[in-house]
């Protein structure tokens, strides 16, 4: 009875398991496709994925094909650029270097230029030197010599009121003649005057006649004669003595001299001066002009010295030597 019931429990639960297998094999099929269909999917895609890439690589290939060609091109401009950039940089390296050489040339040409004007100059000073020298010592001599026109009518003035006062004395004085005999010449002196010929003089001052060691006759005008006249004749004598004393002279004669010699002096200054007006110079002295000069030659000493070490010369080559040079260097460039 017992293995019965236990015989029946186990054919109810082979039943039952029998009745639970189908279902489990329907979800193991439903899940089995649905794997299949999840993988058939992925393959789809990446079927197509495939596709696409090898329509990609076969596009790429097209392009690449047809960019040969461009990129042969552009490679070939790369390398004409590259060359054009490098004659570009040969000819600013040229440029520059002719530019450098040009302004070279235009310095050299310059010191030549101021060198050239550098003899001129030095003939200039030396001319501006003479002069200033001739107006010093034509400054001097007028500065030394006194007799100007004032001091001149001063002297005409009283040498005028003395000869007439003189020959109104000598109207009025004795006349004192002396004839001289065979062997008088020599031997007769009238105050410290020795007669050589005859002689007639009017005594208006105490007058002397000595005849050698014989006889000293002394003749007087009248006492008391024209006491006023005589005063001012004293007077215009003192006149005459200090005019000639102060222009440094010995004598009326050598005031006339002086004063001759003035005027040539003055045309001189006024000679002086015309030929500084001509050389361009409005001061009354060159000085100022001959130290420009001389600044203007240490300047172009200067500028040969700095214009020989910067071209690295020992001289500096003539204007036609320069003018070729920069001719020559033109038709290069051009």
């Amino acid at each position: 009875m017992t293995t019965d019931l236990e015989a029946a429990r186990q054919d109810l639960k082979a039943g039952e398991s029998a009745t639970v297998l189908p279902s489990q094999f329907e979800a193991t099929e439903q899940r089995t496709k649905a794997d299949v269909d999840r993988e058939a999917r992925q393959l789809a895609d990446l079927q197509e994925r495939v596709g696409r890439i090898d329509g990609d690589r076969k596009r790429d290939r097209k392009l690449c094909d047809a960019l040969t060609p461009l990129i042969e091109q552009d490679q070939a401009a790369r390398e004409a650029i590259r060359l054009a950039r490098a004659d570009m940089a040969t000819l600013d390296m040229q440029a520059e270097a002719d530019e450098a050489q040009e302004r070279e040339l235009q310095r050299i040409a310059t010191a030549v230029a101021r060198v050239a004007t550098r003899s001129d100059l030095t003939r200039r000073q030396t001319g501006l030197g003479a002069l200033g020298e001739r107006l010093i010592t034509n400054a001097a001599a007028l500065g030394n010599n006194r007799a100007t026109a004032p001091v001149i009518a001063s002297l005409d003035k009283a040498e005028r009121e003395l000869s007439v006062l003189t020959a109104r004395l000598e109207a009025a004085a004795p006349q004192v003649a002396v004839e001289l005999g065979p062997t008088g010449a020599g031997q007769v002196l009238i105050g410290e005057k020795l007669l050589a010929a005859n002689i007639v003089q009017a005594a208006i001052d105490p007058l002397t006649i000595r005849i050698g060691d014989l006889a000293t006759i002394t003749i007087s005008p009248p006492a008391g004669a024209a006491v006023s006249d005589q005063e001012t004749r004293q007077r215009l004598q003192a006149r005459l003595s200090k005019l000639v004393r102060d222009a440094g002279v010995l004598s009326a004669g050598e005031l006339r001299a002086a004063r001759a010699h003035r005027l040539a002096l003055e045309a001189e200054a006024v000679g002086l001066q015309a030929e500084l007006g001509a050389l361009g110079i409005s001061d009354p002295s060159p000085a100022l002009a001959i130290e420009q000069i001389r600044t203007e030659i240490e300047e172009i000493d200067a500028l040969v010295i700095t214009t020989l070490a910067q071209a690295k010369l020992d001289e500096l080559p003539t204007e036609d030597d320069v003018t070729f040079r920069q001719d020559a260097l033109r038709q290069s460039r051009s």
